[in-house]
């Protein structure tokens, strides 16, 4: 396992270990600076920080040759997570990964803005990065994160019978609210972002002056049939908790959402609610596209529940069916499942990008080249959970700054050094050093990876489509101000809602202090 040992945890150590990968990228700059002056190039030379060599594609890393001292040797081949217990820790080698490769792996991702890292295989916490002790426990913003947690509920609640997600919504929903072609939507089109109304980005993106999100989606018309067009949608995911929590009462069930994902699903993972708190818009309904403030130490819970198809210690969390769809591509884009992201695009097939800056449809090609197809991700600002299932691999992340934002900028590929990217030079370096550490890979499965050598694609820069930051002017100018017309909501809320989002924030926020300090009793099993 890289890890620090007991020795290395103190706090003067800590701190200078948190300070070492801005101290190594001055040394870097430094070096590149003065090679400038002696007609030296640094391509390919060892700075601190993982380069690539511009004429051979080698990728090396200094930062990497500290690791393996930290290495423990020895432990098991395959380990069990358990709802009560810590990841389980094992040595690399031990799992079929080679550990000074993992460590270069690691050194890139701590190097590159990564507040936490991790890499499991066969269960087995194999190896961490420089800073994760300090960050692992604060909970932090999830941001698209959120999203593929909302799917997993879905798929339970549907499982239990609360929702059928072919169903229209408005089988779900209060009879005054909405028309019929909102209410036509299905749960299955709202999972795959391609419910057919306009998006906003403005108000999708407003994280803190949202009123309803709910009624903002009911305001945006519905200009293309439902099914049929991607668009990577800020407010349609919480349309889906509006749901689940309207079809709970009426199956005699009445339960607030938080409490139906901490019963039915974290209670399952173990995850204590002192490990996370949950942001709500202004009339009190839980927010399903970001917003919830889980501690990246949990990331590895849910990858475990991915790579299991539903299984988390045996039990049966979601069902093996709603999993198979899960993980299937959407037939509006290929690297698109249920709120989550599939690599397993090819050529012939249509890939849709996240739309910010501009929507872009591409012939398919995988998000990340370097990776195996099978895999799936999260994706939000920085934060991801990687599962590739036929490699037994999880891999968490959490740190705002991207993997691919300073190489896309060193290069001018503008596109993608905007947040929330799915994967670009960055992401597919890691991913290079990451699978090379595997030393067990089938033939099969490396046939898949569609480039392991350097990256490969041209900059992208498509400019910015104003459209889906201004479109519908007229609608209800709830949008940016406030206000939701006819009457329904006002600054403080709407009517016939609890209107209690900003009160149960400030009475939530502060049970994470326990956790923060590992003090908290983790769940034994839930619904």
């Amino acid at each position: 396992m890289i890890n620090l040992p007991p020795r290395l945890r103190t706090k003067r150590v800590r701190l200078a270990l948190l300070a070492a990968p801005a101290l190594l990228s001055i040394a870097g700059a430094s070096a590149a600076v003065l090679g400038l002056f002696d007609g030296s190039s640094s391509a390919g030379t060892s700075t601190g920080v993982t380069v690539v060599d511009g004429a051979s594609g080698t990728l090396t890393s200094s930062v990497g040759s500290l690791l393996p001292a930290l290495a423990q040797t020895g432990g098991p081949d395959h380990c069990a997570i358990t709802r009560t217990g810590e990841y389980p820790r094992s040595d690399p080698a031990a799992v079929g990964l080679d550990p000074q490769k993992l460590a270069d792996a690691l050194a890139y991702a701590s190097a590159n803005g990564s507040f936490t890292i991790k890499v499991f295989r066969h269960g087995c916490l194999v190896g961490e990065g420089l800073r994760d002790a300090a960050f692992e426990r604060a909970p932090a913003n999830n941001w698209g994160n959120t999203k593929t947690v909302v799917a997993l509920l879905t798929g339970i609640a549907q499982d239990r019978g609360f929702v059928d997600i072919d169903a229209p919504i408005g089988t779900y929903l209060p009879n005054n609210l909405g028309d019929a072609a909102h209410r036509a939507v299905t749960l299955r089109q709202l999972l795959w972002a391609s419910s057919g109304a306009e998006v906003n980005q403005v108000r999708g993106l407003n994280f803190f002056g949202d009123v309803s999100r709910v009624r903002d989606w009911f305001a945006q018309p519905i200009t293309r049939a439902p099914g049929t067009y991607y668009f990577y949608d800020q407010t349609a995911t919480s349309v889906i908790v509006y749901v689940i929590e309207r079809a709970l009462a009426a199956k005699g069930q009445p339960m607030d959402y938080q409490d139906f994902a901490q019963s039915f699903l974290f209670d399952n993972l173990g995850i204590p609610k002192s490990a996370y708190f949950w942001q709500r818009d202004r009339s009190g309904t839980t927010s399903g596209y970001s917003q919830l403030f889980l501690r990246p130490l949990e990331f590895g819970r849910f990858g475990e529940l991915i790579r299991g198809n539903g299984v988390f210690q045996g039990k049966q969390v979601v069902s093996a069916a709603y999993m198979r769809e899960f993980a299937t591509q959407a037939p509006t884009n290929c690297g698109y499942t249920f709120l989550a992201f599939s690599n397993a695009c090819r050529s012939g097939q249509r890939r849709v990008n996240v739309g910010v800056p501009t929507r872009v449809e591409v012939d398919g090609r995988p998000w990340v080249a370097s990776a195996p197809a099978n895999m799936i991700f999260t994706d939000g600002v920085g934060t991801r959970i990687w599962v590739i299932p036929e490699l037994d691999m999880v891999i968490t992340r959490s740190g705002e700054q991207e993997f691919d934002a300073a190489p896309s900028a060193s290069s001018l590929d503008v596109d993608n050094v905007v947040p929330g990217r799915p994967g670009a030079r960055g992401t597919h370096d890691f991913f290079r050093l990451l699978m090379a550490a595997v030393t067990d890979m089938p033939a099969a499965v490396r046939a898949t990876i569609a480039n392991s050598g350097p990256y490969a694609q041209p900059p992208e820069v498509t400019g910015v489509d104003l459209l889906q930051f201004i479109n519908q002017p007229s609608a209800p100018i709830e949008s940016y101000s406030g206000f939701l017309l006819p009457g329904q909501c006002d600054p403080l809320g709407c009517a016939d809602e609890d209107n209690d989002g900003i009160a149960r924030l400030v009475l939530d926020a502060p049970r994470v202090v326990p956790g923060t300090v590992g003090l908290e009793q983790r769940p034994d099993g839930g619904a």
